[in-house]
């Protein structure tokens, strides 16, 4: 009797806690014989089981099972319900978006709650406005849970009601939620005329108000969001903060972490100055923001700081500054080229995208030595990359290597790549006869590319 055999006659045992671990075992089981058990699982007189069975069966891809679940959404059991809940976050059927969105008005809040966070995978504007009502839920487990599950939606209206969260909510939990999910859904921008009539409705402006706030959880929160964010009107205001030695260390260190998420020249200076604070813990941490700037002005010092400090601040400080120097490696031809001959299909694509901006006759002719070598390395990624870029520049060097490329892909039955070959190619041709069109745009970036707009918004909604 093989494993299989073995778990599935356990499903079938008497004692409840045997099938239970019959179902936790199958779950690492693919085969349709496990898939067809799990499925009458959900049908088992114990709710332990009907859960468990729910989950196990969230990862697999057959249509049957998210209709085989919502059944459970109306079970008399909340256990069992709140597992229905977890194990449909893991689709997206718009049959199932009606139940879930029922499931918030559930008389139990930890259903509510798991409600929430599985519309968390539902990108619809009635799952949107679903969760925004979820906000003002009577329990704030439900209200984080809807917070959270917000910052899957980056949309303007999302920010008035999480801000008004992060101000009143009775629960610092909830508040703490909110703050995070701002700092996803807010986009840096200039402020506009409606940002000083409507101050409400500046997620920027309110999170500053709270890097002083008295509670340290929810100013170090906001600081973390203003990082992501990465608005300019949030610098100065960071700054003063990192660098008040007035301020109690808890304060300063969430500022001076937060420093390395804005990537602006004034930044550099400052954290250079840090590097001798006062407060020693402080030290380390502006070491390790320089790091992350990668501004070659910040070397020496760290240099320095390297070969006459022993402790913790050297061995930062000489990591950092090896850090740099490889970051600064991307953008000379030289080291470009050693990036291309000898790193990984990751840093291949990025020397490649280095090489673009460059674009210089030298790195023109990388790239078109790249389009060839990715032949010889079966480096799809690096081919379309360089098919791609050489079309949209008018390169005509590329057309022969194109059509190699295309025979090549021919031969070695790769449909897909050899219809890149020839798309570039023609679009190539057509540039170079001087014919207007877009850019071009290769297979690989369509398979990728995404749409903003939700699946069901009204036309005349924002």
């Amino acid at each position: 009797m093989d494993e299989i055999e073995r778990v599935l006659t356990r499903f079938e045992d008497a004692d409840e806690e045997v099938r239970w671990k019959a179902v936790v075992e199958a779950e690492s089981l693919h085969d349709k014989r496990v898939l067809e058990a799990l499925l009458l699982r959900l049908h088992d007189r114990v709710p332990a089981v009907r859960t468990r069975a729910a989950q196990a069966l969230r990862s697999r891809r057959d249509d049957r099972v998210p209709e085989a679940i919502r059944p459970l959404l109306m079970d008399v059991h909340p256990e069992v319900r709140v597992g229905a809940c977890q194990a449909l976050s893991w689709y997206y059927y718009r049959e199932v978006l009606d139940a879930l969105l029922e499931r918030l008005h559930d008389r139990e809040p930890e259903v509510r709650a798991a409600a929430a966070e599985a519309l968390h995978s539902y990108y619809s504007y009635r799952a949107l406005q679903g969760l925004i009502a979820a906000l003002r839920d009577d329990h704030a487990e439900v209200r984080g849970a809807a917070a959270e599950a917000l910052s899957n939606f980056r949309r303007p209206e999302v920010v008035e009601p999480l801000i008004a969260v992060m101000e009143n909510d009775s629960a610092v939990t909830t508040r703490l939620k909110a703050i995070e999910t701002l700092g996803y859904v807010v986009e840096a921008r200039e402020m506009t005329f409606w940002d000083y009539v409507f101050p409400e409705r500046d997620g920027v402006g309110r999170l500053l108000d709270l890097i002083e706030d008295e509670d340290e959880d929810i100013a170090e929160a906001a600081l973390e969001a203003l990082a992501r964010i990465g608005d300019e009107r949030a610098l100065k205001p960071v700054v003063g903060l990192a660098c008040n030695w007035d301020r109690e260390f808890v304060r300063r260190l969430p500022a001076a972490a937060a420093l390395s998420a804005f990537h602006d020249r004034q930044v550099v200076p400052v954290l250079i100055a840090m590097l001798q604070d006062p407060e020693p813990l402080l030290r380390p941490w502006a070491a390790r923001c320089l790091s992350d700037l990668c501004d070659p002005a910040s070397l020496p010092v760290l240099d320095a700081l390297a070969n006459d400090e022993p402790d913790e601040l050297g061995k930062t400080a000489a990591k950092a500054a090896q850090h740099i120097r490889y970051e600064l490696s991307w953008q000379t031809l030289e080291e470009l080229q050693g990036h291309m001959a000898t790193g990984d299909y990751r840093e291949r694509r990025r020397a490649l995208q280095c090489l673009g901006e460059i674009d210089t006759p030298e790195a023109r002719e990388l790239i078109l030595q790249a389009l060839t070598d990715a032949l010889e390395l079966n480096d799809t990624l690096l081919f379309c990359d360089a098919a791609k870029w050489l079309a949209n520049a008018g390169e005509a060097r590329a057309l022969p290597r194109l059509t190699h490329a295309a025979e090549f892909w021919t031969e070695h039955k790769v449909p897909g790549l050899v219809s890149e070959s020839e798309d570039a190619a023609n679009y190539l041709r057509r540039k170079l006869n001087g014919d207007a069109q877009p850019p071009y745009e290769s297979t690989v970036d369509s398979i990728f590319s995404t749409d903003d707009s939700l699946d069901d918004e009204p036309e005349d909604e924002p």
